[in-house]
């Protein structure tokens, strides 16, 4: 059944993609009008100003929250699931292995979304609704380090597996989680300072958010608030324009 879901929504792709005036936002928290202009939610900085030792093991440990969320605009019938596409841009060529994230990096398996979404305070969590699906969720995800331009492309699937469910538009302040990716800020490897770089600038922008049924696919690129988030450094820098399509997706956040 997982796998037919699956090749259903991959055809529906083609051809029933839907324009509306959804919205999408991302933050390391849920997002919402209240909590918009919070340094917490925007902006992450282990260095604590530059007064800690960003490779001190005792600082920081343990993982955040990558809040991708989207509010919907009209009801989608039988919704079974999201696609979420994060790019994230390193401000240091080639990569420092803080951010190699990749099956080869230094910090292999430190950016993934966990098989079951947590919840996120302020968002609703779609996946929970009723009737809670009996065959669970699934999460595929894809994880591609550009290390000599110092870019991440992080895209995910995740989706019940057998029972869908209407999702009207949100009521809470948040919108609906897209996904929750898991970031282990854990700065050491398996040797103490053998992951240098997590005092590397880095800017994550979430470039789409698709959600979908078996017969329909709506798909988001227009932030509500906000839809980007940085680490260290609380501005995002515009990259140049060789780096492709962020080019345009960063531009788009200061419209």
């Amino acid at each position: 059944m997982k796998k037919m879901f699956m090749t259903t929504v991959a055809l529906v792709a083609l051809g029933s993609t839907v324009a509306l005036a959804d919205s999408m936002n991302l933050g390391w928290a849920c997002r919402t009008s209240a909590n918009n202009g919070n340094a917490s939610t925007n902006n992450v900085d282990p260095t604590a100003g530059g007064t800690v030792d960003c490779n001190d093991p005792g600082q920081f440990t343990g993982t955040r929250r990558i809040i991708a969320s989207f509010k919907n605009t009209s009801t989608l019938l039988a919704w079974g699931g999201t696609t979420v596409r994060i790019t994230v841009l390193v401000y240091q060529t080639p990569i420092p292995d803080y951010w190699n994230v990749s099956a080869a990096g230094c910090r292999a398996g430190s950016l993934t979304a966990p098989s079951t979404l947590v919840g996120a305070a302020s968002c609703t969590n779609p996946y929970t609704i009723a009737p809670v699906d009996p065959q669970g969720q699934t999460n595929q995800e894809s994880v591609a380090v550009d290390a000599a331009n110092g870019r991440i492309r992080y895209e995910a699937d995740h989706f019940r597996n057998t029972t869908q469910v209407d999702i009207p538009p949100p009521v809470s302040a948040g919108g609906y989680i897209a996904n929750n990716i898991g970031f282990t800020v854990d700065a050491v490897g398996p040797d103490l300072n053998s992951c240098a770089g997590c005092d590397v600038p880095a800017c994550i922008i979430l470039d789409q958010v698709d959600y979908f049924s078996l017969t329909e696919k709506r798909s988001i690129t227009t932030p509500e608030l906000r839809g980007f988030i940085t680490w260290v450094d609380p501005y995002c820098r515009i990259p140049d324009p060789t780096r492709g399509a962020t080019w345009g997706a960063v531009k788009a956040l200061y419209r």
